[in-house]
């Protein structure tokens, strides 16, 4: 048998005979690797065992996939307890759980005839999942998602301002259904048989244990057979890594699949405490609904809902037995029971996939747009697969897009139309709320600037590694740093859509937050307009309309056009410059040099006299040792060659510091518009004359009347 993984001194680590191990559930690579750590080691810290014991023990809770993957390690390579843990956190992450966040409740909807409870209870089990609350997000999701009635009006008429305030109201209001159900089931018993079901049972209803009963189960079974009602065994279906409720709301942002059949069976006779999100009716509870069950395997099976696959089996089941037993049960259901008329032929058919569409290599580029990314695979042969399949496939309209999109005369047009301005808008993600993200049906990829990743608390761990370069940052070629998948809420309540969207993280620095590419635009399908600074997309409850920002749009605009023609950015680009007069005799000189040689190695400071500590020079600080020495002592003994102020610099020829401009005498100067300058500028042109007039450098000159402005420059040394 191989040795542990673990060094001498963790195995050489002895273990109290009474020493009993915690009853602790084992892992065998599914589920939250970091769920199981905090069970294992605080069941341990509570006993003070110590760190090697812990390492010790680790294995004995493995079993399956973990523990041959525990097995597979070198000898000695593991050191300590941190080291198993980051190890073991790296191996199986992959495993983790999808991370939902408060925008994800925004698409949960109380069905018709759904029970106060069965909502509450649905919400719940879904808001527990999100990490970080934002708890006026949680609110805003659950009163929008109630339906109209009596509580609804209640909710609204006082709303609640705390999560705890909310599930008080709705605790009474369950009270009060409960309350009301049991009295109309009361009163129901008081005055007899239901006369609905009195009508269905006729004379032949013998009582509870009667015939009749008999007769109306056998019926109901006939009925379910003959419908394709039969429960499907989990064991038959490709298993998941996300609950079926997060799988249909995935479906349904992107029109994927068919509209569900009607629940067989008088909908009194359902229990109302359960409810389906995928029939929208009462009965039975969404992660129990064969019809789901099979949707959803359909839908994987025909190449969709792929990341929803756990990854340890079940997909790739072999199919090589099945061959000889003809199709399988439910395809055998779907082709010879289902008897539907022309009409709903069409919701058979498969809307298109949703994403961006593929383009070639050899595109030669966009202007002013940003090309490349995985959009159309992460290779090469995946991008020539994805251009040849674009150009067979033909688009189908979708079934569920029936309302149509337009923009006539009566679509208002923003004044700052005429001004050529870019459409940038704001998204939810991630619980931020993100402005200035720039919206470019040019780009065939999403971008997520490095700087706005950071803001919103992400870390390098959740990237996913990629190769293809994007093409179209001033003509460079940027590699990014990674892609990251985030659901992201375009759009206002109702009429928004949350659909997940795949951003290349870059680091750059642009004006923007994101970019929205289109990726994105046709995943939404949305229709854009520059004219109208706008762009449309169909929503559940209607067209969407998301108009741009105009005022920060010019502020990106100006942003990048002075980012442009700025040689270096300064510390303090944000504050407002004063304008400059234009001159025609005069050049002013650029702040900064961009061809000045700096120096090529580390530098240090030398002091060439104790009592002005001010006064210092700069010497390599890699020179040799006996080199430095003599050249610091060179430096010191002729110290006085140094001007440190303008009064110092005596004998020096007129001819070599006066400047003369190349113009004629004859020519009378130009006259200038007084300027003021501010406190700040005036404090710094008093003190530079007063440097110079003492070292007889400059002298004052009287003109009968205002001549010319002084032109600040800014050095870079402030």
């Amino acid at each position: 048998m191989r040795a542990p993984p673990f060094t001498d001194d963790i195995n050489g680590e002895m273990v109290l005979p009474n020493f009993k191990l915690p009853n602790l559930h084992t892992y065998d690579g599914r589920g939250d690797p970091e769920d199981h750590l905090r069970a294992f080691i605080s069941a341990f810290r509570l006993y003070c065992v110590p760190d090697a014991v812990i390492c010790r023990a680790f294995p004995i809770f493995l079993h399956g996939n973990a523990r041959k993957w525990f097995w597979s390690l070198e000898p000695g390579c593991i050191s300590s307890l941190d080291e198993l843990i980051d190890r073991f956190i790296h191996r199986f992450v992959s495993s983790r759980p999808i991370t939902k966040t408060s925008a994800y409740l925004l698409n949960l909807q109380q069905g018709q005839g759904e029970s106060l409870r069965s909502y509450a209870q649905r919400f719940n089990e879904e808001n527990v999942q999100i990490p970080d609350q934002n708890e006026q997000v949680t609110i805003a999701a659950f009163t929008n998602g109630l339906v109209a009635g009596i509580f609804n009006t209640e909710i609204h008429r006082q709303y609640p301002h705390t999560l705890r305030e909310l599930w008080e109201r709705v605790d009474q209001g369950i009270r009060s259904e409960d309350v009301n159900r049991m009295k109309r089931e009361a009163q129901a018993s008081r005055t007899g048989q239901d006369p609905r079901r009195r009508k269905d049972t006729g004379r032949g209803e013998q009582g509870p244990s009667g015939t009749s009963n008999q007769l109306r189960d056998r019926r109901s079974v006939f009925d379910r057979i003959v419908k394709g009602r039969t429960s499907t065994s989990d064991a038959e279906l490709t298993p998941l890594n996300s609950s079926r409720t997060h799988v249909l709301a995935v479906m349904r942002q992107n029109h994927l699949g068919r509209n569900p059949p009607e629940i067989p069976g008088r909908r009194d006779k359902r229990n109302s405490n359960l409810y389906c999100a995928y029939h929208r009716d009462v009965g039975h509870e969404t992660e129990d609904c064969n019809d789901l069950k099979r949707e959803i395997e359909n839908l994987i099976r025909q190449g969709y809902l792929k990341q929803f696959v756990r990854k340890d089996g079940g997909f790739n089941r072999s199919v090589s037995h099945r061959k000889n037993r003809g199709p399988r049960r439910d395809d055998r259901r779907d082709t010879n029971m289902h008897c539907r008329g022309p009409e709903n032929r069409r919701e058979d058919k498969q809307p298109p996939r949703d994403g961006s569409p593929g383009y070639g290599p050899n595109i030669a580029g966009v202007i002013n747009t940003i090309a490349g990314g995985p959009t159309g695979g992460d290779s090469q042969n995946s991008r020539k697969r994805t251009y040849r399949q674009a150009k067979m496939e033909v688009a189908e309209p979708s079934s569920r897009l029936s309302e149509v999109i337009t923009y006539g005369p009566a679509d208002p047009v923003p004044a700052a139309s005429s001004n050529h301005e870019a459409l940038v808008i704001e998204i939810l993600t991630n619980n931020y709320v993100v402005k200035k993200v720039y919206v470019d049906p040019g780009s065939s990829v999403d971008v997520l600037y490095y700087r706005t990743f950071e803001s919103l608390k992400l870390t390098r761990e959740q990237l996913t590694p990629v190769r293809t370069p994007l093409v179209g940052f001033g003509g460079h070629v940027v590699h990014p740093e990674g892609m990251l998948t985030l659901m992201v809420t375009i759009g206002r309540h109702p009429r928004c859509r949350t659909v997940p969207v795949s951003f290349a993280v870059v680091k750059a620095d642009p004006p923007y937050n994101m970019l929205i590419g289109r990726p994105t635009l046709n995943a939404l399908r949305a229709v854009y307009s520059t004219y109208h600074l706008s762009f449309k997309f169909l929503t559940p409850a209607g067209v969407a309309e998301v108009s741009s920002d105009v005022g920060a749009a010019r502020e990106c605009y100006l942003a990048t056009i002075q980012a442009a023609v700025t040689p270096r950015p300064s510390p303090r680009s944000e504050e407002k410059r004063p304008a400059v007069l234009s001159i025609d005799c005069i050049d002013p000189q650029k702040a900064g040099d961009p061809n000045r040689l700096e120096p090529g190695d580390e530098v240090e400071l030398v002091v060439l006299d104790e009592a002005k500590l001010d006064q210092v020079v700069q010497v390599g600080a890699g020179l040799p040792s006996p080199l430095k020495e003599e050249m610091i002592s060179l430096i010191k003994d002729h110290r006085d060659v140094f001007a440190w102020s303008a009064d110092e610099v005596v004998g020096v020829p007129p001819e070599l510091m006066t400047h003369q401009l190349n113009v004629d005498p004859q020519a009378r100067p130009v006259r200038q518009k007084r300027r003021h300058f501010g406190p700040e500028h005036s404090k710094a042109i008093s003190d530079e004359v007063d440097k110079l007039l003492p070292a007889k450098m400059i002298h004052e000159i009287q003109y009968p009347t205002w001549l010319s402005n002084p032109v600040m420059v800014k050095k870079d040394t402030g």
